[in-house]
């Protein structure tokens, strides 16, 4: 029997890993009464939501399992194939943050008079007045803000990062500290979805998807050989588009409407400028972007971030850094920051 409590409610997802776990325990330490909620989808394994029922236990916390499988594929898994079939290198987790894990922590939180809820990430959030804003992790090794840049306001204001301090390695220190029994668990990966390589999957989902086509030098256009389908390729792919050069060959431009790849140096993926699409604000305003802001910036979840003049010119957002940056890639994020802090951030134009 749950009793009332005068503590305040929080709502953590917990997918069965050691992080959402050690949240959970920080959580209750800082004197929320805890409530785990665990989505099982097509990528969740039995074992994972055994492993959150196991921790639950062990915390003291209740734990809730929606079966939403059916809408996972809805919100995450189609408009990631679709995005493939565009032509397009679509980022999972920015997709699924916003429009299904959060949505549905926030329906739950709601349904059960819960006020916050919170995830495992290693990010931050920075309150402002009645404003909250994503910041990076403490750990840059670690952080994950920039996967989470597209939560909305409303969203953001309710939120607890429990990790935002911590790094990996603290947290699994802890996690044997209090015998979660996370031993040999692997951390997940970023398309928690993917069974396989990723051209393999695509190709049960759209037999007929993949078709080879030519591959040019991008110096001197002189064709060099077959690649293996451009639909399933992205920009800076230095293996597995099926071209033996005699050299590292990377991807440096794709014609999609051709199915043709286009091989270079390294050098030759190196750009100093960045479209994205309508921006997602964060610590920004349309009037600051409207007249220019000098931001850091990534292009990818794993790259530092780079100084850049940023601008928003007819409802696109413009970068233009201050040294080159590897293979930005349409259907990514480039998400920026006003020092740890999102400003904004939107899905990279081609």
């Amino acid at each position: 029997m749950v009793h009332p409590t005068s503590r305040p409610k929080v709502l953590l997802g917990m997918s069965g890993g050691v992080d959402s776990s050690v949240a959970a325990h920080i959580l209750k330490d800082r004197g929320f009464d805890v409530t785990g909620l665990t989505l099982v989808t097509g990528s969740i394994s039995p074992d994972s939501v055994e492993r959150a029922r196991l921790a639950a236990a062990r915390l003291g916390i209740r734990l809730i399992i929606k079966d939403l499988s059916v809408e996972f594929d809805q919100y995450v898994v189609n408009p990631f194939i679709a995005a493939y079939a565009a032509g397009l290198t679509p980022n999972p987790c920015v997709m699924c943050n916003p429009g299904f894990k959060f949505r549905h922590l926030v329906q739950v939180a709601d349904s059960y008079g819960i006020d916050r809820i919170a995830t495992g990430h290693f990010a931050r959030i920075v309150r402002e007045g009645t404003d909250a804003f994503i910041a990076r992790g403490v750990s840059g090794k670690n952080d994950q803000s920039y996967f989470l840049y597209a939560l909305l306001p409303e969203i953001r204001r309710r939120i607890e990062f429990p990790l935002g301090d911590l790094c990996k390695d603290d947290v699994r220190k802890l996690a044997s500290d209090l015998g979660l029994g996370f031993q040999g668990v692997r951390s997940s990966q970023e398309a928690c979805f993917l069974m396989g390589g990723l051209k393999g999957w695509l190709s049960e989902r759209m037999p007929g998807m993949l078709v080879p086509g030519p591959a040019y030098d991008v110096a001197t256009g002189e064709l060099i050989g077959e690649h293996t389908g451009s639909l399933g390729l992205t920009i800076g792919q230095r293996k597995g588009h099926g071209v033996a050069k005699g050299e590292r060959a990377y991807i440096a431009r794709i014609d999609h409407a051709n199915n043709a790849i286009y091989l270079g140096g390294r050098q030759d993926c190196l750009v100093g400028e960045v479209a994205a699409g309508k921006p997602v604000l964060g610590k920004a305003t349309v009037k600051g972007l409207e007249e220019g802001m000098d931001l850091l910036v990534r292009t990818r979840s794993s790259m530092d971030p780079v100084r850049a003049h940023v601008r928003l010119e007819n409802g696109r957002l413009l970068a233009t850094t201050q040294e080159l940056i590897w293979a930005s890639a349409a259907g990514q994020s480039m998400v920026c920051y006003d020092g740890d802090i999102i400003a904004c951030g939107g899905v990279i134009l081609g």
